[in-house]
This record gives structure tokens, C-alpha cells and sequence, in this order.
């Protein structure tokens, strides 16, 4: 049930909040950033109790679309300043404990002795349950419960529909970043080379993770040793070199010539261009693509790479 990113259980108080936390954006960073003051006010660890999975996926079996894949996750909460992250498999046992008996868990597991609950947040298997239901049990269990301001503007089934639609623009000022994706590089058809834009096939590390809307995009590209080049994006199934069938992730990388084929690819989403084109011809499709290079390189010029 449990998988702890510090492998350890802990003796030391916490400061804690309970999330599912996916694409760690700036409404979470808001409340992360009410747990950390809260921490080093009392001298505290600052916690995160947070899930590898879901839990609206694991509850109703239909899998939600990931903004952020776990490993990255725990890296933004990390980085947003919190001591410890906790991570908890979502499954039947744990879905079944009322609040009051996940509240007596994270009490004796991971010693929480302060818990800030998100404004409309709520847990446990008593759905009706609220602020005040946890603040009673936080009094009889040994845990002083406090209720964060409501955040409003950012959210994540938000942010999953502008990525749905294609605005990665107004995704990433709702995100506090880029929108990424990351994967291996595999063999395509290299029809794309044949007309000179080559492009890299992109597996996704962690298919359940959204992908957004089919499209081309103006894109920085996080090669394997660290080197960030812009590049333009297509989604899609390729109409006018493809079957029609089978969706694609494939970058065109500027200025770029080497073999990155089995190697791993970060992919940052500055700007959706235009919809995917059929075209009657490799000609004009090569003609289509100069065009797309020319604004995309101007779009990217804004940016620091």
C-alpha cells in the first residue's frame, strides 16, 4: 500500500498535506508553500502524502490522464522546498479506511502532527465527511488540522482540457512552466528524412500521461546530455506519409543531425501552430514544413535555449 521516496518511516513531527498532486502546478505550489512556512515555523518536517496512481482512476477503473508522470511528481515536490514525499499505492484496502483511520495511520506511520487540508479537499471512505469532521478527529487523535485558503484559477482537469484543446500556452501560465513530455527515441518509417526534416519518434515513458491535442507545435527539446534545442512537434497520424491510423509523437529537431535512436528525450510544449494537414504530395508537404520551421523559429527566438 505504501512506497516511501525516503524509504524510511520517521520519528521526527511533520507538517503534512494529502494530495494526489499531478502536474504540481501553481495552485499546489501555493499550498506546498503553506506547509513549508508552517514547518519551519514550528520545526517541523515539511510532508507530502501524496499517490503512484490515480485515485479517480483506481475508484471508477478508467485510467485519468496524467500531467506529470510519478518520478517527475516527486521531483517538483522536491523542488518546491518539501523535506519528504510519501507515496501511497491508491487499491481497495486503502480506499476502505474511513478519514479518522487514515488520519490514526499517518499519526503512527509517519508521525504528522499538523495536517493542511486543501479548501475542498477531502479523503477517506466517508465522502460526506468535511473540515470540521477532521478537525474533531485531528483533536481526539493527536493531530491539529488547519484548512488552506481556497486556491482559485489553477486545477488540474483545467489544465488537462487546454492541453486537450491545444493551449499549451494557457496551460503553462496555469502549470508555472512548460508542459513536458519525455520518452525514448524509436525507429520510424524516416520518410521525414527523405525530404529533409528528419525527425525523432518519440515512446512515451509513461503512457497514461496526457498527451495534447493532434497539431504541430513549437517545441524545446532536452537531448540526453543536457543540450536544449528548439524544434518543431506533430501529433498525429501522419495523413499525407501515414496509414491515417496510428498516432505519432515525432520532433524535428533544429540544427541537429546525430543519432538518438534507444536514447531518452524531454519535450517542452511552447506553442500549437496549426492543425495536422493532409497533403497531395511529399513536395508540397516539404514545402507545408519550411514554412512551419520559419515561424516556428521566430516563435522560439522569444525564448532562452
Amino acid at each position: 500500500m505504501t512506497k516511501e521516496t525516503d524509504n524510511q518511516q520517521t520519528t521526527r513531527p511533520a507538517v503534512a498535506t494529502i494530495g494526489t498532486f499531478d502536474g504540481v502546478h501553481r495552485g499546489h505550489l501555493l499550498l506546498l508553500a503553506r506547509v513549508k512556512e508552517e514547518a519551519e515555523h514550528k520545526g517541523f518536517q515539511s510532508l507530502v502524502i501524496t499517490f503512484d496512481n490515480h485515485p479517480g482512476s483506481a475508484i471508477n477503473h478508467h485510467p485519468t490522464p496524467l500531467l506529470t508522470t510519478t518520478d517527475e511528481k516527486v521531483r517538483l515536490l522536491k523542488h518546491a522546498g518539501i523535506d519528504s514525499v510519501v507515496l501511497l499505492h491508491f487499491d481497495t484496502t486503502l480506499s476502505r479506511l474511513t478519514s479518522k483511520e487514515f488520519m490514526e495511520m499517518i499519526y503512527a506511520r509517519y508521525c504528522v502532527r499538523t495536517l493542511i487540508v486543501g479548501y475542498d479537499h477531502k479523503f477517506g471512505s466517508d465522502r460526506q465527511s468535511g473540515f470540521d469532521d477532521y478537525w474533531r478527529h485531528g483533536m481526539e487523535i493527536g493531530i491539529e488540522v488547519i484548512k488552506a485558503p481556497e486556491l482559485k484559477g489553477a486545477g488540474s482537469s483545467a489544465i488537462r482540457k487546454m492541453l486537450k484543446e491545444g493551449d499549451t500556452e494557457e496551460a503553462a501560465t496555469l502549470l508555472g512552466r512548460h508542459y513536458s513530455l519525455s520518452g525514448i527515441v524509436t525507429e520510424g518509417l524516416q520518410n521525414g528524412r527523405k525530404i529533409g526534416f528528419p525527425t525523432a519518434n518519440i515512446s512515451l515513458f509513461d503512457s497514461n500521461q496526457l498527451v495534447p491535442a493532434a497539431g504541430v507545435y513549437a517545441v524545446i527539446a532536452t537531448l540526453p546530455d543536457g543540450t536544449r534545442r528548439g524544434g518543431m512537434l506533430n501529433i498525429g497520424t501522419r495523413p499525407t506519409i501515414g496509414t491515417g491510423l496510428h498516432m505519432t509523437i515525432e520532433v524535428n529537431i533544429f540544427d541537429f543531425n546525430g543519432n538518438l535512436y534507444g536514447q531518452p528525450l524531454k519535450i517542452e510544449f511552447i506553442k500549437r501552430t496549426r492543425s495536422e494537414k493532409r497533403m497531395e504530395s511529399l513536395v508540397q508537404l516539404s514545402k507545408l514544413l519550411s514554412t512551419d520551421r520559419q515561424e516556428i523559429t521566430e516563435i522560439l527566438n522569444h525564448y532562452k535555449i
